[in-house]
């Protein structure tokens, strides 16, 4: 009874530790973004963005009965624009977006469901078009903070699989998009794909590695700030 209490003790410190740290690197974003905007000028903008998120897993090894599908989710937030140049800009995101696959074995199929809070920083290169439009594209890296983890049967209930998966994601978004500027306000979309570089496999046991894998498409406005 006292071993168990002691890895329960463990365990909840460990848990404590982890979302102190969470609460941390939050702050720490917060921070940023605050420094961001108190420092913009003239060509500063913020706004939404709506959109679908189709994602997929990379697993490997790969067992050779299973079958992997891609996952369609939406994608929803915010996002600030920064730009030093008519050429040259940085965007700063906060999305809470879905990812996970589906994995089919004899027959039965598995739905993963992963809910990320992600921050992508994007460095961004305009080019200037006749009528005002302005396509740009778009590289950098992104953090995603785990909301929750469900495995779902087709037709059976959803299952936590939160313990199973890493809490925190780090990878690299590259795409690209258009805006048009008009009388006080920006429309715009984009289109970004997004490799995970971190094992996001909670079990060390095993020796599977998982990464996640998206492909963002979203529209959005954006208003001029800071004027």
């Amino acid at each position: 009874m006292k071993v168990l209490f002691l890895e329960h003790f463990h365990d909840h410190v460990i848990h404590l530790t982890l979302q102190i740290m969470l609460a941390q690197r939050f702050f720490s974003i917060a921070i940023a973004l605050a420094l961001f905007i108190s420092n913009a000028q003239a060509q500063v903008k913020a706004g939404g963005l709506l959109g679908l998120s189709v994602s997929s897993l990379s697993v490997n090894p790969n067992p050779s009965s299973e079958e992997y599908g891609s996952k369609l989710s939406l994608a929803v937030g915010g996002v600030v624009e920064r730009k030093f140049s008519d050429n040259i800009g940085i965007s700063a995101e906060l999305l809470v977006l879905g990812k996970g696959n589906t994995v089919t074995e004899r027959g039965d199929k598995v739905f993963f469901k992963l809910t990320y809070l992600e921050i992508p920083i994007m460095l961004r290169y305009y080019f200037s078009l006749p009528g005002g439009v302005e396509p740009f594209v778009m590289a950098g890296p992104t953090a995603g903070f785990l909301l929750s983890a469900k495995a779902k049967l087709k037709g059976g209930n959803a299952i936590s699989q939160k313990d199973e998966t890493k809490g925190i994601d780090v990878g690299l978004g590259i795409g690209g998009g258009a805006q048009y500027p008009m009388n006080g306000f920006t429309p715009y979309a984009i289109l970004r794909y997004a490799l995970g570089l971190a094992n996001i496999n909670n079990d060390t046991d095993d020796g599977t590695t998982v990464k996640n894998r998206g492909l963002l498409i979203a529209v959005g406005v954006m208003l001029p700030i800071g004027e």
